[in-house]
């Protein structure tokens, strides 16, 4: 996995955004479809042992489409009335989320099994925010993953990892805050059998 060489953390991300039945399939292609955050986690590892320090989770209210769909609520477990008391809007949710990285010492790397980082900068220019550097500098790990996991294959997500290497996790699939420890429970196991891969 190609991190950076003095890295002393690695912060793992996920994000949940706005999403219906078929988006997927079309590539949320419908004028009125857009990849809304709802949800942002973080979990930040130790680089050598990859264990846990601390996470961060938010929800944040979606301005396009501020109504869930059924699908996306049954999908993630994130249900309407919760966004609406809890959730915080998006610069705010960005502002937190660049604190929480900040307060680890040491260079930190951001890293997702997708394009969460992608995701949460394209989410910044809606709001017209600049690009935040420590996102922009997000790797992806996936081809990793799927390279040291024989079983992983195309339909499966960040929230089958741990179930994957025969450490499922108990928690609602596709909540980025399960999918950041499913993600950490796949990185130890494939540290514990191959260290150097690390």
């Amino acid at each position: 996995m190609q991190v950076l060489p003095d890295c002393r953390t690695l912060i793992l991300l996920d994000c949940e955004y706005t999403s219906w039945e078929g988006s997927q399939a079309r590539r949320w292609s419908e004028p009125w479809e857009e990849k809304e955050i709802v949800q942002i986690a973080m979990l930040a590892l130790d680089r050598e042992t990859l264990q846990p320090h601390n996470h961060f989770s938010c929800l944040v209210k979606p301005s396009l489409n501020p109504q869930l769909s059924d699908y996306f609520m049954k999908l993630t477990g994130l249900i309407q009335e919760n966004v609406d008391q809890h959730g915080i809007n998006l610069v705010e949710a960005l502002h937190l989320s660049e604190k929480f990285i900040e307060s680890f010492q040491g260079p930190v790397q951001v890293v997702s099994n997708g394009v969460d980082g992608y995701l949460i900068n394209a989410n910044a220019a809606l709001v017209e925010l600049e690009e935040l550097s420590y996102f922009e500098q997000a790797i992806s790990i996936h081809p990793y993953l799927r390279a040291c996991i024989p079983t992983y294959r195309n339909g499966h997500y960040t929230s089958d990892l741990a179930g994957l290497v025969g450490q499922p996790l108990e928690g609602h699939h596709h909540n980025a805050l399960y999918d950041v420890h499913s993600l950490a429970v796949a990185l130890r196991a494939i540290n514990e059998r191959v260290p150097s891969h690390m």
